[in-house]
């Protein structure tokens, strides 16, 4: 019998090699959050007496308390901390999750970790290394986070805090993925479990955060904890402490419980399935609807609710920010609440765009989990089996962009931001075309350029950061153009354009049809 962590060095430089691409991707992303928040504080709020107000008013409205949590606005580093820490931490969260489920669960379900566990593998060897990926790429963010942040002249001990909170944060919820890869059946049933307890923690530190009774309640949220360090301030190192011993307690009960089942199998066994299949079943419309709609309702709740949340303070932002020199540098002499609500309803139509492509994607997955050759050997052509998946990938994404608009449109009104709501919905729409480029892109890599299909995620990503950050940091238009949102006119507040959204339809449509002529001509992985 091999020893429990037998090959773990071969393993883990196996993961780490597999991840070579994706994971800069993800540090990348997650610490230009705190750089870019401590670089614009000094535009936010020049003045001190600019200052004393952001914390006075900013930092004391329970919106904002629910959104990001509370910290001292009075200086650039407690600013940095309110931007960066909830969203930094539910960042590497997630990213600790996809990376244990991807080197475990999903091996198993794909058959591949049954075959390397033939040879002189030991059975705790899979997860430890996978933990082991996922909890360094944490501390990689939590060491370029300090350093970025001391290069930009902010408090050594304050950024080191910070980018520990965020090492500790990926070390506590790889540690919780490694509990839900015991427990599902699947690799999605695992990341469900392991995502669902991201977003309990996010509700329960958020309401505790924002209510004045109850703020007890954020310390049974581990996102609570990130929060709690408050870097800059009080540097607080006992929640940073319970992070860590949580996450190694995590990973010791999923140890226990991998000793307990079988490979490819999990706690909680999958529910038998009628005899018979439904008739819908037999057609490409039918499978992708009993693939895709599961994720299609969880992102149309997930929108509905950003649309509730980021409207709520749309009202308090614009007060605020309304007449500093940040607004002015944002909106560049126009109405600000106006602007604000146009990137706003910008970062919606990317957030669906994420829907789209992983809608797209997912067409990717059954082909290379080997689900598609079976179903070919039947009447059902290629482009009948994509062609299910892409419409839920092209209405699906529209479907929650309106949701969302129509969300972001009520609150907004009901929080003060004066913008009519049919102007609002009306944005929303417009985004259509746009984010149908970035699925367009997705099915265009999937159709001709398969291996490189995961593409289509840094292009959402370089998309956001022309879009929301470019303006503020003076990207030249040219790199702008990259991003398919910058040809959009900026609704509310601009006049309608008919012509961009036309060509971008063109785009998008174009590329669909790249896309479908590749995947009739290439052999099926």
């Amino acid at each position: 019998m091999s020893a429990p962590l037998a090959g773990f060095g071969t393993i883990l430089r196996h993961n780490a090699r597999l991840d070579r691409v994706r994971l800069p991707f993800w540090v990348l992303g997650i610490i230009a959050l705190p750089l870019s928040a401590y670089g614009t504080y000094g535009l936010l709020f020049p003045t001190a007496a600019q200052q004393a107000n952001a914390n006075a008013t900013v930092g004391s409205n329970p919106a904002l308390l629910f959104l990001f949590g509370p910290s001292d606005l009075s200086t650039a580093g407690g600013f940095t901390a309110f931007r960066s820490v909830v969203f930094g931490g539910l960042f590497v969260a997630i990213m600790a999750i996809l990376t244990v489920v991807r080197h475990t669960r999903a091996e198993e379900d794909a058959g591949r970790a049954e075959l390397v566990a033939s040879t002189r593998v030991g059975r705790y060897t899979f997860l430890v290394a996978a933990f082991t990926v996922a909890a360094l790429t944490g501390v990689v963010v939590g060491c370029l986070t300090w350093l970025g942040l001391v290069v930009l002249g902010a408090d050594s001990r304050g950024a080191a805090v910070l980018g520990a909170s965020f090492a500790v944060t990926g070390f506590m919820f790889a540690g919780v993925a490694a509990i839900s890869v015991q427990i599902g059946a699947y690799a999605r049933t695992a990341t469900s479990i392991a995502l669902g307890v991201v977003g309990a923690s996010y509700l329960l530190r958020a309401w505790g955060d924002s209510s004045s009774s109850l703020s007890w309640i954020s310390w049974l949220s581990p996102l609570g904890w990130t929060v709690k360090v408050q870097a800059f301030s009080a540097d607080e190192l006992v929640p940073l402490l319970l992070l860590f011993v949580g996450g190694g307690a995590a990973l010791v009960v999923g140890m226990l419980l991998r000793s307990k089942r079988d490979l490819g199998m999990g706690i909680l066994p999958p529910r038998d399935g009628p005899a018979t299949a439904a008739p819908y079943l037999s057609g490409g419309f039918g499978l992708a609807t009993r693939l895709q709609s599961p994720g299609l309702a969880s992102w149309g709740i997930g929108l509905a609710i950003a649309g509730v949340v980021i409207g709520s303070v749309s009202g308090s932002l614009g007060n605020v920010l309304g007449n500093s020199s940040f607004g002015d540098a944002f909106a560049g002499g126009r109405d600000f609440a106006s602007v604000f609500l146009a990137a706003l309803v910008s970062v919606l139509g990317i957030l669906a765009a994420a829907y789209g492509i992983q809608a797209a994607l997912r067409a990717r997955s059954e082909e290379t989990d080997d689900r598609v050759e079976p179903l070919l050997a039947t009447p059902l052509s290629r482009v009948r089996w994509l062609g299910g998946h892409l419409l839920y990938a092209f209405a699906g994404s529209a479907l929650v962009v309106l949701i969302a608009g129509t969300t972001l449109g009520l609150t907004a009104q009901a929080s003060g931001a004066g913008t009519p709501f049919s102007e609002v919905v009306g944005a929303a729409a417009t985004q259509i075309a746009a984010l149908w480029v970035l699925v367009g892109f997705a099915v265009a890599l999937v159709g001709l350029l398969p291996r490189l299909s995961f593409l289509a995620w840094p292009a959402v990503a370089i998309s956001f950061v022309l879009t929301i950050f470019g303006p503020l940091l003076h990207v030249s238009d040219a790199i702008r153009t990259i991003s398919p949102f910058y040809h959009l006119p900026e609704l509310p507040g601009a006049a309608f354009e008919i012509g961009p959204v036309l060509a971008l339809l063109a785009v998008a449509a174009g590329l669909v049809i790249a896309g479908l002529i590749g995947i009739r001509r290439r052999d099926i992985a």
